[in-house]
């Protein structure tokens, strides 16, 4: 995955055609990668979003909310899963080596189980594939947040900068940690600064009068956290 990754995510609540006016202007700005989430669409809907949004983003950046089948038949760059999707061990499995494999974290449980040493497969799965001791990979990023207030989580307490800290220290180094909910542009380094490897954003850039702007704003604050310094950066885990 990138370094100081900038991850654009799809609202759900815009049309295909709103969304492709914005999405055309991103890789110039400095977006490193495009999430499809788009939870009330069926497959087919989910494979036009697929095909004409890679007409204007490299196919290879491209995240799939979800849709493990869909991000593997299309050779996406990767899927992202959520709470109520496949487990990160079965998508595994199915994902080939080079696309990434990306999952949401909301606490310490969350950000232990999506460790594959951590992962213990069930008798039915083991009977299925014939193997008592298969491990899963480690996913290759993680959602973790919400960090700021958010209309997309109303009424839900925001898990401010202490938890991305947290969530790093839990994380082997090799998982990249991508900050989410509610950032706006001059949050983007003290959350860097926090722990994160990137940001993911929605409505910051998505449902702006000016997304380009939005975008090259983010771009431009995610560069310069490079210049932290290292004392102000949390110690990582290596992986065990």
């Amino acid at each position: 995955m990138r370094a100081r990754s900038l991850h654009l995510i799809t609202t759900g609540r815009q049309t295909l055609r709103e969304t492709l006016s914005i999405v055309q202007m991103a890789e110039q700005a400095g977006v490193d990668y495009l999430h499809i989430r788009e939870k009330e669409r069926s497959a087919r809907e989910i494979e036009e979003w697929i095909i004409h949004l890679s007409d204007v983003f490299p196919r290879e950046r491209i995240i799939v909310n979800d849709r493990v089948d869909l991000a593997v038949a299309y050779h996406c760059g990767g899927v992202q899963l959520g709470h109520q999707s496949m487990r990160t061990s079965s998508a595994s499995r199915i994902l080939p080596a080079h696309q990434l494999l990306g999952c949401s974290v909301h606490n310490e449980q969350e950000c232990l189980a999506v460790q594959p040493e951590m992962v213990q497969t069930s008798l039915h799965q083991d009977s299925l594939v014939g193997n008592d001791s298969l491990q899963s990979r480690f996913p290759t990023f993680v959602l973790v947040g919400h960090i700021y207030p958010t209309e997309c989580k109303p009424g839900v307490e925001a898990r401010g900068l202490p938890f991305v800290t947290r969530m790093r220290a839990l994380l082997p180094s090799c998982i990249s940690l991508i900050g989410i909910g509610g950032i706006n542009p001059n949050h983007v380094q003290e959350v860097m600064g926090a722990g994160a490897d990137g940001i993911a954003v929605m409505s910051g850039i998505m449902q702006t009068t000016e997304p380009q702007n939005m975008m090259k704003a983010y771009r431009e604050q995610l560069d310069d956290s490079f210049f932290l310094k290292d004392s102000e950066k949390p110690t990582r885990n290596k992986v065990r």
